[in-house]
């Protein structure tokens, strides 16, 4: 069967980084794709404003990151027959053009595996985080992972959903939640503009800017070019 994801990306407000993040992911998505953008009672913009950017948009009143996750689950599962993928985005990610074939190569290479496309310094230094890390292409995050950039597979939704209302920030328990460990790609194919873009500066504080580790040529390149914007 055919690949077709559902793309969900919480929003609220930052109207400047939406408007330079949101078109990488509609850009990058594939036509068969779903791009869903879930409005948190966003005081800078209306809905009009964010139609030019996906392909539906859903409205809540300021529920919170996590609410807004877990409606993307539910969401999904309801229409389950129509999509294969689920994948967590958020609004100030921006995507590499290559992001989704890397994501479902990454899975069918690993039998189905939960895949994140996002790594930092502070992952990888993460005690005990790392179960075995592969010398070419990605490592296995053992116990966490970037809760913005997961490909959950209809059978990973399937185990999840039963607990997403009882547990505080789930998204990043989701690799322990299902059992097994996350790929996440050594090269990023997603980068997060608001960690260490305008939070602080990359190479500042523990984290180190919490900048992606080892980005594709495009996305250095489309990073510099939102900082200068953002900062003009």
């Amino acid at each position: 069967m055919q690949a077709r994801i559902y793309i969900a990306v919480p929003v609220r407000d930052r109207k400047k980084v939406c408007a330079l993040c949101l078109p990488t992911m509609r850009d990058t998505k594939a036509s068969m794709d779903f791009l869903v953008l879930y409005n948190d009672g966003s005081t800078e913009f209306d809905n009009g404003f964010l139609w030019q950017f996906g392909d539906q948009i859903r409205s809540s009143e300021h529920v919170g990151i996590q609410e807004q996750r877990r409606q993307h689950l539910r969401h999904f599962w309801e229409q389950r027959h129509a999509y294969t993928h689920l994948y967590f985005s958020d609004s100030d990610m921006i995507m590499d053009l290559g992001w989704r074939q890397q994501a479902l190569g990454l899975q069918a290479d690993h039998n189905g595996a939960l895949v994140g496309l996002y790594n930092t310094v502070a992952h990888t230094r993460m005690v005990g985080n790392i179960a075995r890390d592969e010398p070419e292409e990605n490592f296995i995050c053992q116990k966490f992972a970037p809760g913005c950039s997961y490909l959950l597979t209809h059978e990973h939704v399937g185990r999840i959903m039963p607990v997403i209302d009882t547990l505080n920030h789930f998204d990043w328990m989701i690799p322990s939640l299902l059992g097994h460990h996350c790929i996440i790609s050594r090269t990023s194919y997603c980068d997060h503009i608001g960690l260490g873009g305008e939070r602080h500066p990359a190479g500042a504080g523990p984290d180190e800017g919490d900048r992606c580790s080892n980005p594709t040529p495009y996305l250095v390149e489309k990073r510099r070019e939102i900082m200068a914007l953002l900062s003009t």
